[in-house]
C-alpha cells in the first residue's frame, strides 16, 4: 500500500514519492465520540482529608513517558499509510528521515490527537480476552482507590466504592472505550483530589490512576502513552512550529465576551427589541457561576424571577468554544429546572406559554444543572426592579405570536432554534404519555434492568420553592446503569411525600442547550405532588379554594408501586 500526504506535507518529499492517494487517511479523521463526564464540585470526602494544599511540598506531577520505539513505529506506519493492519505486525521498518519528518507535522498540527486516537481505536483492550466481571475481580476488587476511581466515573458516586462490580468496569467501558474518551474525566478527578487532599494523598491516587487505566485499557493505553511521548518530543524538537497557548481558564465572566443568541426579537407594542450582552451587563445577569460537564463549561447568571418562577440565564460553552445564552427556569409543580427554547407571547410582549419543546421531559435538565441552579436560586436574586424580565428571559428564545401557530410548526417540524436540531424528535425510552385520562395509579411501575435501584443513592440536592417549601431532591441509578432516575420528597402534614421528577438517558451526550439529546417520556408516572387541576382526572384534593393545583398524594401518588417502593427502602435503611 502507498504512502499518503498528510495536509501541508511537500510533494517532493522523498519518501513520498510513491504517495497516490488520499483517503486512507481521512479514516482516521473521524471525530470522537463524546463522554460522559462526572461532576467534581461538591464530593463528599468520607475518608480523605478536606485541608489545605500548602501543608506540604507539592510534588512535580509532570509525567515522562519512557519510548517504546517499536510501538512508536507501529503508530507513525499507521498513520502514514492508514494500514491498520500494520499493528498486528511484530515490527516494522520506519527510517530516521520517515520519523523526522513525521515529527515535524505532529509539531505544526498536520497530524493531530485526532489521528493518534482513531489509529488507537483499532486496538483490542483487554475485555477482548477477558469478561470485564474477571478483569475486576482479578485486579480492581478490594483496593480502595481504583474502586473510588470506577465508582467516581460510573455514577455510583465516590464513597460507593464498596457497590462497584464487574458490572461497574462493564459500564465504564462502554462510557469511556479508548484512553482519549477517559482523558479529561480523570484530569478532573485528580483535579478534584488535589483540590482537597495533602500532596501524599494526591500522588497515591496519581499513581493508581496510572495503573487504573493500565488495567482497563491494556495495549491500548501502552499506545496512548507513547502517542503522548511522540507529541512531546515534536514540541521539543520543533519549538517553533507551535503556536503560543495559555494554560490559564480564562475567568467565568468573560463567556459574555464570546456570547451568542439562539432567539427572536422580543416584540412589545409592534416594536422589535433585540437583546444585546450590552442589556445582560447592564443589568447585572453576567455569568457569576460556573459548572463544568462533559467537555462543556457553563456559566450561570444570579437568579430572577419570570412569570412566577424562579430563572436563571446560562452560558453554554461547547467543545469547540462557541458560547450560546440559553434561559432557563424552574417548573413550580414539579419542583424541577427546565430549558426555554420557545415561547408564545402577548400583545405587550409579556410570556403568555412556555415552549414545551417534543415534551416537557425532553426539555428536563440533567441533575447536575439541577443541583446547581439550586445553589444560585438560595442566593441574592439579580436586581431586575427597574427592569422588565420577560425581555432578558424571553429575548433569548424563539417567539411565537399564538399557540396555534406553535403546534403548526410543531407538527410541520418547522419550529426554530438549536434544540430541535440537537435534540431527537422521539424518546429513547417510552413510560407513557401526560394524558387528561391518567392511567390507574396502581399499574404505574417500572420493573426489570431499567427499574431504579433505591439502594444506591448517586447524588442529592436540597432546596426550598414558593410551591413546596423545602424539597430534596436525590439521584439513583437504573438496575443496568442506562438511565438515572430523580425522585424528589417533601414534608407535608408531618408525613414524608415523595414523586419520581424525572429519568435521565445517563449515556446521551450533553447539547449546546444544555439538555441531553435523548430522553425519556414518564408519563403518569412522573405525576407531580401538586399538579394542575386541569390534569388530575379528579384524583386530586384541595389544597385552598381557588388555586389552580391540587394534591395528588392521597388518591394517586401513595398508591403507585413505584413511590411504595422507594418509600419503605429509605425508610428502613
Amino acid at each position: 500500500m502507498g504512502y499518503f500526504i498528510p495536509p501541508g506535507v511537500p510533494f517532493f518529499y522523498p519518501f513520498y514519492a510513491k504517495i497516490i492517494t488520499m483517503n486512507i487517511f481521512g479514516k482516521f479523521l473521524k471525530p470522537n465520540k463524546q463522554t460522559p463526564v462526572q461532576n467534581p464540585n461538591q464530593p463528599n470526602w468520607d475518608s480523605l482529608q478536606n485541608m489545605p494544599f500548602n501543608d506540604e511540598k507539592e510534588p512535580a506531577n509532570k509525567e515522562t513517558i519512557p519510548p517504546n520505539l517499536r510501538q512508536q513505529d507501529k503508530l507513525i506506519k499507521t498513520i502514514f499509510t492508514g494500514n491498520t493492519r500494520v499493528l498486528n505486525q511484530d515490527s516494522v521498518e520506519v527510517t530516521e528521515e520517515e520519523r523526522e519528518d513525521f515529527l515535524e507535522l505532529v509539531a505544526n498540527h498536520s497530524i493531530t490527537e485526532e489521528h493518534f486516537n482513531n489509529v488507537i481505536s483499532h486496538i483490542n483492550g483487554p475485555w477482548m480476552r477477558k469478561h470485564p466481571n474477571v478483569i475486576f475481580d482479578e485486579k480492581i476488587n478490594g483496593d480502595k482507590h481504583l474502586s473510588r476511581i470506577l465508582a467516581y466515573n460510573t455514577d455510583l458516586g465516590f464513597n460507593n466504592y464498596n457497590a462497584t462490580t464487574g458490572d461497574s468496569l462493564t459500564k465504564f467501558i462502554k462510557r469511556y472505550p479508548n484512553p482519549a474518551d477517559f482523558e479529561n474525566a480523570s484530569t478532573l478527578f485528580l483535579q478534584m483530589i488535589k483540590n482537597n487532599n495533602t500532596p501524599s494523598k494526591y500522588q497515591e491516587y496519581l499513581e493508581s490512576m496510572r495503573n487504573f487505566k493500565h488495567i482497563v485499557y491494556g495495549k491500548k493505553q501502552e499506545y496512548f502513552d507513547q502517542a503522548k511521548a511522540l507529541q512531546q518530543e515534536a514540541l521539543l524538537k520543533y519549538p517553533q512550529a507551535q503556536p503560543e497557548t495559555s494554560n490559564t481558564l480564562k475567568p467565568i465572566e468573560s463567556l459574555l465576551e464570546s456570547a451568542t443568541f439562539d432567539n427572536d426579537a422580543f416584540i412589545q407594542n409592534g416594536h422589535e427589541y433585540h437583546l444585546t450582552k450590552k442589556h445582560l451587563e447592564q443589568a447585572g445577569l453576567t455569568p457569576h457561576h460556573e459548572l463544568i460537564m462533559e467537555n462543556n463549561r457553563i456559566g450561570f447568571s444570579n437568579s430572577f424571577k419570570v412569570q412566577g418562577h424562579d430563572a436563571c440565564l446560562g452560558y453554554v460553552e461547547t467543545p469547540d468554544g462557541k458560547v450560546t445564552v440559553r434561559p432557563y427556569y424552574r417548573s413550580n409543580s414539579a419542583g424541577i429546572w427546565r430549558y426555554m427554547p420557545d415561547y408564545v407571547a402577548e400583545e405587550n410582549g409579556e410570556i403568555n406559554w412556555f415552549g414545551k419543546g417534543y415534551s416537557e421531559e425532553s426539555l428536563t435538565l440533567p441533575f447536575e444543572f439541577q443541583q446547581k441552579l439550586n445553589q444560585i436560586a438560595e442566593q441574592p436574586p439579580a436586581n431586575l426592579s427597574n427592569s422588565m424580565p420577560d425581555f432578558f428571559f424571553a429575548g433569548a428564545a424563539h417567539r411565537y405570536t399564538s399557540r396555534n401557530e406553535y403546534l403548526d410548526n410543531l407538527q410541520s417540524g418547522s419550529l426554530r432554534g438549536d434544540f430541535y436540531r440537537e435534540v431527537a424528535g422521539r424518546p429513547s425510552y417510552d413510560f407513557g404519555h401526560i394524558s387528561k385520562i391518567k392511567e390507574s395509579p396502581d399499574q404505574l411501575d417500572i420493573t426489570g434492568p431499567i427499574s431504579p435501584n433505591f439502594n444506591h443513592q448517586i447524588d442529592a440536592s436540597s432546596t426550598y420553592t414558593r410551591e413546596y417549601g423545602e424539597i430534596s431532591s436525590k439521584l439513583y441509578p437504573s438496575q443496568d446503569h442506562n438511565l438515572r432516575y430523580t425522585m424528589s420528597e417533601t414534608e407535608e402534614d408531618g408525613e414524608l411525600r415523595a414523586w419520581l421528577s424525572g429519568i435521565e438517558v445517563s449515556s446521551s451526550r450533553l447539547t449546546s442547550t444544555g439538555c441531553r439529546a435523548e430522553y425519556a417520556s414518564i408519563g403518569d408516572i412522573g405525576t407531580p405532588l401538586h399538579e394542575y387541576r386541569s390534569m388530575a382526572d379528579g384524583y386530586g384534593e384541595e389544597i385552598a379554594p381557588g388555586r389552580r393545583y391540587v394534591n395528588m398524594w392521597s388518591n394517586y401518588l401513595s398508591k403507585m408501586p413505584l413511590i411504595r417502593r422507594y418509600l419503605n427502602t429509605i425508610n428502613n435503611k
